[in-house]
């Protein structure tokens, strides 16, 4: 065998052993689970229009003009206070006068759905500070 040969079987042995190391090399399997979100059906909430002009009452009282922010937020309480009590299969919404906040009962594996009904509806406009969670 001449030395060329030698070399040529080798190098084929040296690549035939990394591809072998390849093939067989334990792979790491990625499990991903994937979720789905139950959804309530929903529709979004339409808050009507602030009316800006000035009204003054018999008295002379004059209207407040609330700030936009202000007002759609004021509006979204008022909304879902005279839909209350508001339940369904994965949540129930009560509103409780004493505290003055909406009152959220719902098991821990439906929290994802709750979260999507508020941005559907367009409650999720309303602050944390308006809900209480209740998990059972």
């Amino acid at each position: 065998m001449t030395k060329q040969n030698k070399i040529l079987i080798i190098i084929g042995a040296v690549v035939l052993i990394f591809a072998l190391v390849v093939i067989f090399w334990p792979q790491k399997e990625v499990v991903v689970e994937k979720k789905i979100i139950k959804t309530v059906p929903a529709s979004v909430v339409i808050i009507p229009t602030q009316n800006k002009t000035p009204i003054y009452s018999t008295t002379g009282a004059k209207k407040t003009i609330l700030p936009d922010d202000q007002y759609n937020l004021l509006t979204l309480i008022s909304i879902l206070r005279n839909t209350c009590p508001l339940t369904n299969d994965f949540f129930s919404i009560i509103y409780d006068y004493k505290v003055d906040k909406f009152v959220v009962t719902v098991p821990v594996n439906n929290m994802e759905t709750f979260l999507q009904w508020k941005k559907d509806t367009g409650y999720n406009l309303i602050s944390d500070n308006y809900w209480t969670i209740k998990n059972d």
